[in-house]
């Protein structure tokens, strides 16, 4: 569990943040500004600090410079947490090293969505910096075999160039940053016109806003696994995808980002055909493309987005210059803002440029969109002049046609309300929901509170669980280790075991018990999936 600092001077603040977020954290108090730089520099040190602003003695800014000075403690991320809303002082906090702002009264979900995404970003970012050092290593030790070959030159400038991004880690944590404060801004926005809706009886609207609000914590959840995945160095996952449903979700999610001032005009064909690419980077290349023209057009103007395909389309990219030749399918994204001079443009695509005013942009977000689009195999058209706005376009080739049918049937598992189902879990709240999940769905359910209690009731004469779900983080006896159990009782009984990092592993079922993983968020019809599965194998 990640340990979380909370300082603030009133006691009623401090139990309300302690209650919000004490189930899945480790909680540590202070009450002054003293109290707690001398907690944040004990060891181990905090995983995240909120930090009231208003305190005697010594504010919150104050106890956050002098964090940021301290080597042991500088890389903690610290969200201030006040009264005060005036665009200035938030500038201040950011300028002392805070990663966010949190006005008073809060709201609990944002309160919770913002600590874990500030603690995913922080866990991310601590893999980035061991992978610049390892980097760094390699690049020291490579040098002189480098040097003496053109091709291995090649790649020792490719490593030089990742150590110099590598580096530069505060900005491109600031990117990051501007990706998940969208769709936080998405999601505080849906909340706030979901809560109207239900006081004024529009349930049809609610429910509508409740699933937008779903989408925009899958995004987020995904985009957290991407970027881990980055930060590791694992490949993306393209998949064949008709583009107009994801590219619809996108616009749906940056709707509350956008001022109400821009003109926003969307027409997107349906019918294209499919496109090899990870749909996750999709997602993130629209955000980055509409951020832009709405910077460009100072939050008001046209916004014009458009899909079509297109047969024959010649020209030459505008990123790497080469010529194409081909049918592709394409999205245009268009506003009427500043535009590019020719300077601008022979530049545009290059980490780290920016047309915008310091501290206003990363220079990242064209570059990352040439990144990925290049990566699919796709072409960049840029269409601009100066005062007279821009187009991009980004060409993306088909996907190649599958040459046989051999792709599975999809099969359809139905619960079996004969069946008994043992929830081990030290989470109650976890618990009560996957057992509400279950019990709707038909089968019996038990619960219990740690793997050793569990065990002792499998090991019952008079037992009849036909499967146990365990979550693996639990204290004295993880998920794994009962399913190891489970074995050494020479017991035949599947084992589902509950994981964070989202997606779906399936493993050996000899292997240490466990027949299925799980990782964390797990969506309802994933769970119900496998015990269907597991279930019917038994039988």
């Amino acid at each position: 569990m990640r340990r979380i600092l909370i300082v603030d001077d009133e006691r009623f603040h401090l139990n309300v943040m302690a209650d919000l977020l004490g189930e899945n954290h480790n909680i540590l108090v202070a009450k002054n500004g003293l109290r707690a730089l001398e907690v944040a520099a004990a060891s181990p040190v905090p995983d995240l600090i909120l930090l009231d602003v208003l305190m005697p003695d010594m504010d919150g800014y104050e106890v956050c410079r002098r964090l940021k000075s301290d080597e042991k403690t500088r890389h903690i991320p610290v969200i201030f947490l006040t009264v005060k809303s005036d665009v200035e002082d938030e500038a201040y906090g950011f300028d002392l090293g805070a990663v966010d702002y949190i006005t008073k009264p809060y709201s609990a979900p944002i309160v919770k969505a913002r600590v874990m995404t500030h603690l995913a970003l922080s866990r991310a970012l601590c893999e980035l910096e061991q992978q610049n050092e390892r980097l760094e290593k390699r690049v020291s030790e490579r040098t002189q075999e480098i040097v003496q070959a053109h091709e291995t030159q090649e790649k020792l400038q490719l490593c030089l160039q990742r150590a110099h991004k590598m580096e530069s880690i505060g900005l491109l944590a600031g990117g990051i940053a501007h990706d998940f404060n969208n769709i936080l801004t998405a999601v505080e926005g849906f909340s706030s016109i979901a809560q109207y809706d239900l006081q004024a009886g529009e349930y049809e609207s609610a429910a509508q806003n409740i699933d937008d609000i779903v989408m925009a914590s899958g995004r987020a959840s995904e985009l957290v696994q991407q970027l881990l995945a980055f930060s590791r160095g694992v490949p993306s996952k393209p998949q064949v995808f008709q583009p107009a449903d994801i590219i619809s979700e996108a616009i749906t999610l940056l709707r509350p980002v956008l001022s109400a001032l821009i003109n926003f005009d969307v027409s997107l064909d349906e019918k294209v055909p499919d496109i090899l690419f990870d749909k996750v980077q999709m997602h993130q290349v629209v955000m980055n493309l509409c951020i832009n023209a709405r910077d460009a057009m100072n939050g008001q103007g046209h916004l014009a987005i458009s899909l079509t395909y297109q047969l024959g389309v010649k020209g030459e990219c505008s990123a790497c210059q080469r010529d194409f030749d081909g049918d592709f399918v394409v999205l245009s994204v268009t506003d009427d803002g500043s535009g590019l001079s020719e300077e601008q443009i022979k530049n545009i695509f290059d980490p780290f440029f920016t047309t915008k005013a310091e501290g206003k942009g990363t220079g990242m977000g064209l570059s990352v969109v040439n990144d990925i689009v290049h990566k699919h195999q796709g072409h960049i058209q840029l269409e601009t002049a100066l005062g007279e706005g821009s187009t991009f376009k980004l060409l993306f080739p088909l996907a190649p046609v599958a040459t046989d049918d051999t792709s599975p049937q999809a099969i359809t598992y139905l619960p079996d309300p004969d069946k008994n189902i043992l929830l081990v879990s030290d989470d109650m709240g976890v618990s009560m929901l996957w057992k509400e999940l279950l019990d709707v769905s038909g089968y019996q359910v038990s619960i219990r509170n740690t793997g050793q209690e569990a065990l002792e009731l499998i090991k019952l004469p008079a037992s009849d669980i036909d499967l146990v779900i365990a979550d693996q983080s639990m204290k004295g006896m993880s998920g794994e280790e009962l399913a190891a159990a489970v074995v050494a009782e020479e017991l035949q009984l599947p084992v589902i075991v509950c994981e964070n990092n989202g997606g779906v592993e399936v493993v050996d079922h000899n292997s240490m018990g466990v027949s299925t993983i799980l990782r964390k968020p797990i969506q309802s019809e994933v769970l119900m999936g496998e015990i269907s599965s597991l279930l019917s194998t038994e039988n």
